[in-house]
């Protein structure tokens, strides 16, 4: 179900108005319907920012109040990969699914497979690659730091 209003957590602010806040929470409910579930089947691939693999796109930056920039399904197909990249304000997450490849933090390398977490730090560069025989499946999300 869904967390308490946020009036009715500890630590509000003394002096606000907890019928405002409550309001206001129930009107960006009601705005992000849309977003409150969706179905992976039916969201649209589309081509990532890096010109290779596909995504499916959950959450785009304006969809939420918080600092999540994009949150979204990936996968690479055999031979396929990520150029090395840097995104200097966005950390990245990433949790591998199903497949095998190989994964770049700076000089570091990282061995993927299902079950797989890896954290790429702002201004990091990073790359990955599908070395393995399936496809690479994959969810990933940015967090803005500034």
């Amino acid at each position: 179900m869904f967390a308490k209003p946020i009036c009715c957590r500890k630590g509000l602010v003394p002096g606000s108005n907890p019928k405002r806040i409550l309001y206001s929470s129930i009107y960006y409910i009601r705005m992000m319907k849309a977003k409150l579930f969706a179905r992976l089947s039916t969201l649209e691939s589309v081509a990532t920012t890096h010109q290779t693999g596909k995504k499916n796109v959950f959450l785009h930056s304006g969809d939420t109040r918080s600092a999540i920039t994009q949150f979204a399904y990936g996968e690479l197909e055999k031979g396929e990969g990520v150029a090395s990249h840097v995104h200097p304000t966005m950390e990245e997450c990433f949790f591998f699914l199903s497949g095998n490849g190989i994964f770049y933090i700076g000089e570091e390398k990282f061995v993927l497979d299902k079950d797989v977490f890896i954290l790429v730090p702002a201004n990091t560069p990073h790359w990955l690659s599908n070395d393995g025989n399936d496809k690479l499946t994959f969810v990933y999300f940015g967090v803005a730091i500034e």
